[in-house]
């Protein structure tokens, strides 16, 4: 994944027990990628990215969060 410039912390919190999901590697890596350069665009004045995966019965989630100010109301339609 992208290195995050000065001033933003990549926090990682990853389930061990994740099952196995079938998925082509590659393309996941490169979602994952492109949503932490988003997140690091969020944050021009520095803060936190976290990246987060953990298992619910049968499905396997991954998130990527980060501190910013999020979408302004107006633009979220």
């Amino acid at each position: 994944v992208v290195d995050p410039p000065e001033g933003i912390r990549l926090s990682l919190s990853l389930d061990e027990t994740l099952p196995l999901v079938p998925a082509d590697r590659t393309q996941v890596f490169q979602v994952v990628e492109n949503l932490v350069r988003n997140a690091i665009q969020a944050l021009p004045g520095g803060g936190e990215i976290r990246l987060t995966s953990e298992a619910d019965l049968d499905v396997a989630r991954v998130r990527v969060e980060d501190s910013g100010p999020g979408v302004p109301p107006e633009l979220q339609e």
